[in-house]
């Protein structure tokens, strides 16, 4: 109780002398140096009652010390306030020394401090200033820790070279050193802040503070690391660390790693580590990395990392510095662009052709991309740059949106057929009819417009859009299978919404004909629903072939199988690359077996092992010879050489199970089918094969989307498979994700569908780089797969393929088994791709009718697969559109209030040519 009166009473007293602190200096000094010396007494409890009587928020101790600092004169005094401040933010008494942060942020200190310390920066060094920087540094080197805003305030205070100076001025002071590079740190962390101490000389020194420092294991040597760290993602800072010696001392200091101890030695390599990747972005940083053998250091830290687990991705890291450093070593292709070329037409005069395509911005950010394009650009001021960004657009107000004119939207019309028979009703037959229909004028708003007269018949009044995502491209044509063959693949497949008729039972005689009766079930059903609703779809004017008038589906009849209608359709898709097949998963519905599958627990000994074998490779070559067994190049080449002719798609693989086609132990390889892509496969170990992916059209980017055919093995040993130009820098499958495979023989065998296989999974930066000049590293996906039969067909794909011919076989199935007198169900062409194949765009909703007329149905737009490699859009997709066209409560429900437009397939030539 003693000690908090007389607290309250030094309080009392410097407030008293706040209303003129400058006419009474003896005063103010004498109870700013008691309060002071309590503060930071030895007596613990006292330290402690006079620190809580401060930070006391309702008792405004803070803030008048703070604002006393601000006005005072006199430099002891100041010393005494700054010292108040300062244990008030380093006490470690615990929960109490964050309030006390909060609130001098809260009260603007880091500005005024900043202010204090600014002005006397300009005073002559004397001794009693030294001591009042220090206080004041010590104090903002705690709220910069806090303070969210600190760099952004310093810069605008003009603070930012005053503490590059209190950093060349003290860089060694024992006790000004430690709070200034926390300052640093901070101001570091901002690409504008970082900016402005670039262009005033901070790498160099930074190479003073190090050297300074030494390489014994501290905190002021982690601190100073990792603000270079920081520092190296400005280009001009990287530029310099290359040309200055502080790179050869953090390749120094990461040498002596087997020195330190315990959790300063990761974190000492990691933040030396960081700034070396970054380093070797640049050309001259590679070649200076290597001149100071810097290559040869990494790797001798991958032949002596523990196996401890915390070093795993310090290894990673040095595995993948490594790869940068080595020299280019390309794919094994004569051209990185894919082997699909499509000639685009030519607009204004220039063709389309180029292959310069701009970076999609919808990828994941690389760390091997181009120079310029992972460091930062700034300009001769140090404020970063934003193309296309006018400085003056945020004055600009927003224009008035306005509706387009129904004029406009006349090309339209034939989209929305439903709204122009909307005006005349079967029913109505007591009123006169008009003339002439008139049909509905639909009225487009973008979404920030205002109309004056919106009525509840506009077709867009309400407009609700739903992207789920993603799509894919393909040409060629099909040869059907005898009767007989066709009948044995129809067994397994229901038209229904279940694909195939057992997934547990092997097949039998009997239930043969049982299945078969199954599948043809859309035929049965469409003449059922012909029998029943076509009269009342007649006198609606519905027309099934105007309805369904794709021009895919026009050739196929009610007689024909599921199986049958699937090779129709897609003998008539056309792709770039000619196919030769159909694959039979995609025939046979495509769908997992239903059961939950465990995630891949993932070996991280086997990763580091092939990790370091890919380095290895990498540094001295692969050791063995390779054997070219898949080459989809060669192949094309192949077939341009042949007379062009229309050769109709089969699938025959249950014929070939069980027979060693050729004469070689090596597996056999195909992608030429919708979907599928791989472009080469080489035979690099006894069973092991390095396998490179097709890129988009007319482009060297974009590999994710993997799916192949493979065969003629052997069950009894596992066979391993490296994909080597992936382009992301992480995947799923360093978290669990396995490749799909679908085996024929297990089909055959009743227990069809994809299942997840694989072991030994990794996902890691490999050492091949791309011809062009963005010095772009890959990744290799490797898994391991013991096959389950001998002679097996299986197919291996990156996620559940979803192709184009399987959404207008899915089509064509509800077109046949919708019921159309309670549902209308319309699919036509949205617009033709370049390469000739139908856009599908369908409509959904309920039939019209005098109490519900289409009119007053507001309507949705449903979009998918805009990205052709994530084919869950489209299944995600086939669920939505299967419950829109069911009879549960919800969906008829749906269907009265709504009328659904849906694109299902955004992106067909991807999809089809496997992109």
């Amino acid at each position: 109780m003693e000690h908090d009166n007389l607290n309250d009473s030094l309080l009392e007293k410097l407030k008293s002398y706040s209303q003129k602190p400058n006419e009474c200096v003896e005063g103010v000094r004498n109870v700013a140096s008691r309060l002071h010396s309590r503060a930071c007494s030895q007596d613990k409890h006292i330290r402690t009652k006079t620190l809580e009587r401060i930070w006391q928020k309702n008792q405004g101790g803070l803030t008048l010390i703070l604002y006393m600092l601000e006005t005072v004169r006199d430099p002891l005094t100041a010393v005494s306030l700054a010292g108040i401040l300062h244990e008030c933010v380093v006490t470690k008494t615990g929960k109490n020394r964050s309030p006390a942060i909060s609130q001098l942020v809260h009260l603007n200190a880091t500005q005024s401090l900043i202010k204090h310390l600014m002005a006397l920066q300009v005073k002559d060094s004397v001794p009693i200033n030294d001591v009042l920087i220090q206080e004041i540094v010590w104090t903002l080197s705690q709220l910069a820790q806090r303070d969210a805003k600190f760099s952004l305030k310093t810069r605008l205070l003009g603070a930012v070279k005053t503490f590059h100076y209190f950093l060349k001025t003290y860089h060694n002071h024992a006790k000004l050193l430690f709070p200034i590079l926390l300052i640093v740190k901070a101001l570091s962390r901002n690409s504008n802040t970082a900016a402005v101490l670039a262009r005033d000389g901070v790498v160099a020194t930074m190479e003073k503070v190090v050297s300074n420092i030494g390489f014994t294991p501290s905190v002021k040597l982690r601190i100073a690391l990792n603000v270079i760290t920081y520092l190296s993602k400005n280009k001009i800072c990287c530029s310099r660390i290359i040309q200055s010696n502080l790179l050869s001392l953090i390749l120094r200091i990461f040498e002596r790693w087997e020195r330190y101890d315990g959790k300063m030695k990761l974190k000492i390599c990691h933040y030396s580590l960081v700034t070396l990747q970054r380093v070797c972005y640049l050309k001259n940083g590679r070649k200076a990395v290597r001149g100071l053998s810097g290559v040869t250091i990494l790797y001798r830290f991958c032949h002596n990392c523990p196996e401890d687990k915390t070093y795993d991705q310090l290894l990673t890291r040095v595995c993948g510095i490594i790869n940068f450093c080595l020299e280019r070593k390309t794919l094994p292709v004569d051209d990185t662009f894919g082997p699909g070329k499509f000639a685009l037409p030519t607009v204004s005069g220039s063709s389309l052709t180029d292959r310069s395509y701009p970076r999609d911005l919808g990828t994941d950010f690389d760390e091997g991309d181009s120079d310029d394009e992972l460091l930062e650009d700034v300009d001769e001021d140090g404020v970063v740059q934003i193309q296309g960004t006018d400085p003056d657009e945020s004055k600009i107000p927003p224009q008035c949106a306005k509706e387009r004119d129904v004029e406009d939207l006349k090309s339209y019309s034939s989209f929305c057929m439903e709204f122009a028979d909307a005006t005349v009703h079967p029913e109505q037959g007591d009123q006169p009819a008009p003339t002439e229909p008139i049909p509905r004028k639909p009225v487009a708003k973008c979404p920030t417009a205002v109309s004056k007269d919106r009525t509840k018949n506009d077709l867009y009044d309400k407009c609700t859009f739903l992207a789920i995502d993603k799509g894919r491209h393909l040409t060629t044509d099909i040869k059907f299978l005898p009767k007989e063959k066709l009948n044995s693949l129809d067994i397994r497949f229901i038209s229904s919404d279940h694909t195939f008729a057992s997934k547990t039972q092997p097949k039998s005689a009997d239930k043969s004909v049982e299945t078969e009766c199954t599948f043809d079930s859309a035929a049965t059903n469409c003449k059922k629903v012909a029998s029943t609703s076509g009269p009342s779809a007649q006198c609606r004017g519905y027309n099934k072939e105007d309805l369904i008038s794709l021009r895919v589906l026009r050739n196929l009849h009610q007689e024909h199988g599921m199986l049958h209608a699937y090779a129709m359709i897609a003998s008539e898709v056309k792709s770039v690359i000619p196919f030769v097949k159909i694959a039979y998963p995609d025939m046979m519905g495509g769908e997992g077996t239903g059961k939950l599958e465990p995630l891949n627990v993932k070996d991280r000994k086997v990763c580091r092992q092939k990790l370091l074998d890919s380095v290895e490779k990498g540094m001295h070559g692969s050791t063995s010879g390779q054997n070219v067994v898949y080459d989809l190049d060669y192949l094309i080449n192949q077939h341009a050489k042949m007379a062009p002719d229309k050769r109709e798609l089969y699938n025959d693989d249950e014929g070939k199970v069980g027979h060693k086609t050729v004469e070689t132990d090596t597996l056999q390889f195909e992608s030429r089918f919708e979907s599928g892509n791989l472009r080469k496969a080489v035979l690099v170990g006894p069973r092991e094969y390095e396998l490179i992916l097709s890129s988009d059209v007319n482009s060297d980017r974009h590999h994710n989307w993997f799916y192949f055919q493979v065969s003629n093995m052997d069950n009894t040993m596992p066979y391993t498979f490296n994909i080597v130009n992936f382009e992301k820098m992480n995947s799923q499958f360093n978290y669990g994700m396995k490749p799909l495979v679908f085996s024929v023989q297990e089909a055959i065998l009743g227990r069809p569908g994809w299942v997840r296989a694989g072991s030994d999974i990794c996902y890691f930066r490999n050492s091949y780089q791309k011809l062009t000049g963005q010095q772009k590293c890959y990744f290799t996906t490797t898994f391991s797969i013991t096959f389950q039969h001998n002679l097996d067909i299986c197919y291996i794909a990156y996620h559940f393929p979803y192709t184009y011919s399987q959404l207008l076989s899915q089509i064509w199935k509800w077109s046949c088994s919708t019921n159309y007198a309670l549902t209308y169900f319309r699919a036509e062409p949205l617009c033709e791709t370049l390469n000739g194949n139908q856009l599908p765009v369908l409509t959904i909703t309920a039939v019209d009718s005098k109490q519900n007329s289409f009119s007053d149905r507001e309507t949705m737009f449903l979009t998918a697969r805009v990205h052709p490699g994530e084919s869950n859009a489209s299944w995600i997709m086939l669920g939505t559109l299967q419950f829109l066209l069911s009879n549960h409560a919800q969906a008829v429900s749906l269907r009265n209030r709504y009328v659904f437009k849906v694109i299902p397939m955004l992106n067909i030539e991807g999809v089809i040519n496997g992109w």
